[in-house]
């Protein structure tokens, strides 16, 4: 898994609860993810690169503009396999 260099900062950034996540998906023109891809994105990721969040009140959180850096980040990686 890859390290992200991308920093979630919860005083200046409006945080989604994840299960906002799919409609942020059909909002940015996608077809909606069912929820268990969406939490596999969080933890493990896709091609090496997980959905930043931060853990805030036992709650998982993350951004819009940390989902864009995801789409963007996860496109632009190789397949682990190749």
């Amino acid at each position: 898994m890859t390290a992200h260099p991308y920093t979630i900062d919860p005083t200046i950034e409006r945080l989604l609860h994840i299960g906002q996540l799919p409609d942020l998906f059909e909002r940015f023109g996608m077809r909606r993810p069912h929820k268990n891809n969406v939490r596999r994105w969080l933890t493990t990721g896709t091609r090496g690169v997980v959905i930043p969040s931060v853990l805030v009140g036992g709650k998982r959180y993350t951004t819009q503009a940390a989902v864009q850096w995801w789409i963007a980040t996860s496109t632009a990686a190789k397949p682990l396999g190749g």
